[in-house]
């Protein structure tokens, strides 16, 4: 039985000022004007201690699927299990075997609590040990990202980008749970740091066993990191397979153009990089 099942998953956006209201977005519009289709009959399954790719351009709905898996959008239809249950439309039911890191770590770390207190956090909620296991598995949490016992009592804003984003993973890792999902967790940050956290996060994920989904738009990123590879378009997966073959035997049109381009990006980047001759 797989870790994680979607199928035929169907997320439908009411525009604003509908009789249902909800949210506008910008493509899918079903012919009565209403509502947009987000979420196109998205199936895919994840095995234990898989790491998975879901890549796509922005808007692709890549983070709408991840956000019914979490539990925090109800999908309109299909049918999301884990373990075996099917996930219900209220975050938090899976008792911390479900994380996440998203982009942007200091919007998701309460400014007003210290590196503490936002990491015991998890632990707390789901009722996991007393305040000094708690404490003693944060300081471990800390030192498996590389950040010092003495962060304990700093806020957020006291951090660099890159120390924020390593407190968001080590707070998601706190419940150990069986499977991570990965928002874009490098966006924000520059080009060393985004190396630095998406090897530590595969260096994790190996130690600790957990399945991951890596959500990216960045092709290069996902075939180095993932397993297996799975390419959104306006809503649509519309290929996966392993990184081997979306990247050497591509099927879909529009796969292929990422290929190219990837393939295109590489060269010039050669080219530029070659030394000139005098």
């Amino acid at each position: 039985m797989a870790l994680l099942s979607v199928q035929d998953l169907v997320v439908r956006f009411h525009r604003r000022g509908s009789s249902k209201g909800g949210l506008r977005l910008p493509f899918g519009k079903d012919r009565d004007g209403a509502s947009v289709l987000a979420v196109n009959r998205a199936s895919f399954e994840l095995e234990a201690g898989e790491v998975l790719g879901l890549v796509g351009e922005s808007g692709s709905g890549k983070t709408t699927v991840t956000r019914c898996i979490l539990g925090i959008l109800a999908p309109s239809s299909g049918q999301i299990r884990f373990q075996g249950q099917e996930i219900q439309s209220r975050p938090g039911l899976h008792g911390g075997r479900i994380q996440s890191v998203f982009q942007d770590p200091m919007t998701s770390l309460n400014p007003r609590m210290s590196i503490l207190e936002i990491v015991e956090e998890p632990l707390r909620i789901h009722r996991l040990g007393n305040a000094p296991a708690r404490r003693r598995k944060v300081e471990q949490l800390l030192q498996s990202v590389a950040l010092p016992a003495d962060f304990l009592d700093r806020r957020p804003a006291e951090l660099s980008t890159g120390q924020r984003q390593r407190v968001a993973i080590a707070r998601a890792l706190a419940t150990d749970p069986c499977l991570l999902i990965a928002d874009e967790p490098t966006s924000s940050l520059d080009a060393s740091l985004r190396v630095y956290i998406l090897e530590s996060l595969q260096a994790l994920q190996q130690q600790q066993g957990f399945a991951m989904i890596l959500v990216t738009h960045d092709l290069p990123v996902a075939r180095c990191y993932c397993k297996r590879i799975a390419v959104m378009l306006r809503g649509e997966i519309v290929e996966i397979g392993s990184a081997q073959e979306i990247f050497e035997a591509p099927r879909h049109d529009y796969t292929r153009q990422l290929v190219a381009l990837v393939g295109s990006h590489a060269k010039e980047k050669r080219k530029k990089d070659a030394p000139s001759g005098l």
